[in-house]
């Protein structure tokens, strides 16, 4: 854009000259303009919309090649071919007005940004009548840019990221959208004491499965404990835990987790428990510690073994 508008202001004082008789590839740069529109408007009825934006920019680049093809700046040298140099410029700017009309949806300012400086008068005309911002694209990608016509002057559509500035920017918008970011998760300064190490065989005798929370409830004069109802897909049971310190039982239910199922069943305060949830803490023999259930996604089926 920035490069036909400067020429069409260097070579003729910003006026767009009459398009003149086709010469060498004007045809074929036309016909790969309208072919551009058709899939341009195939993909956008198909929601492709990666590949109407390509096809637009294949245009592009079309048109670039169409310069080095054409010379303007060689032309311009001869008086003679100055008639010649004003089609060139004339179907550079005629290929760019499409090309914007064509982005409207897609790049709304930028794409008025563009017909602004064609000086596009209908087309601009016609958006600022719609109280939507759009174009009947039928009505205006044949039309052709208006011969007598003065442009713009040239400005930059997408001017260059200063990188420290911008990332300073989004910081700005982070803070005022989420606040001060969280301090790094607390990490163990010293490694647990270790226990005596088990072979396959011995871990597999645990057997974890997927269970999901039912009902919950908190067992009378035992601030510690949870009665919980849980659904195994196959079968339900009930189990103990001492989690009532960290979680409200209407919380938890719903939640799926990882239940020792083959646990030899025990009494807690007069209650059966018919195997036991795993949980996270800081330290197992430490009772004060804070306690994480560990939850399953929603999508784990019930009954799933743990491995």
């Amino acid at each position: 854009v920035k490069r036909t508008l400067d020429m069409q202001k260097k070579y003729f004082d910003k006026v767009i000259q009459a398009q003149g008789a086709a010469e060498g590839t004007d045809a074929e740069l036309y016909e790969f303009a309208d072919k551009t529109y058709e899939e341009y408007v195939c993909c956008m009825d198909s929601y492709h919309i990666a590949d109407a934006v390509e096809a637009v920019f294949s245009m592009f680049r079309r048109a670039n090649k169409y310069i080095d093809e054409t010379t303007p700046w060689v032309l311009a040298k001869d008086e003679s071919l100055r008639s010649r140099l004003g089609t060139v410029l004339y179907n550079l700017l005629e290929i760019i007005r499409r090309g914007a009309i064509m982005l409207l949806p897609l790049i709304p300012d930028t794409a008025v940004e563009i017909l602004t400086q064609l000086n596009c008068k209908n087309e601009l005309a016609a958006i600022n009548a719609s109280d939507k911002g759009y174009l009947e694209f039928s009505e205006f990608i044949g039309k052709g840019i208006l011969a007598g016509e003065s442009v713009g002057d040239s400005k930059v559509l997408f001017a260059r990221v200063d990188e420290q500035k911008k990332l300073e920017e989004l910081e700005s918008e982070r803070l005022a959208m989420f606040g001060p970011k969280l301090e790094e998760e607390p990490r163990r300064t010293e490694r647990p004491e270790g226990i005596a190490q088990i072979g396959i065989d011995d871990f597999m005798k645990v057997e974890l499965r997927a269970a999901k929370i039912i009902a919950c409830e908190k067992v009378p004069k035992a601030k510690k404990l949870l009665k919980l109802q849980v659904d195994l897909g196959y079968e339900q049971r009930q189990i103990v835990s001492g989690i009532a310190k960290f979680y409200e039982p209407e919380a938890l239910i719903g939640k799926k987790i990882v239940l020792v199922s083959n646990l030899a069943p025990a009494k807690l305060c007069g209650i059966e428990s018919q195997g036991m949830l795993l949980a996270a803490s800081s330290d197992a023999s430490d009772s004060d510690g804070t306690i994480r259930v560990v939850f399953l996604s929603d999508d784990t089926p019930m009954g799933d073994r743990i491995r």
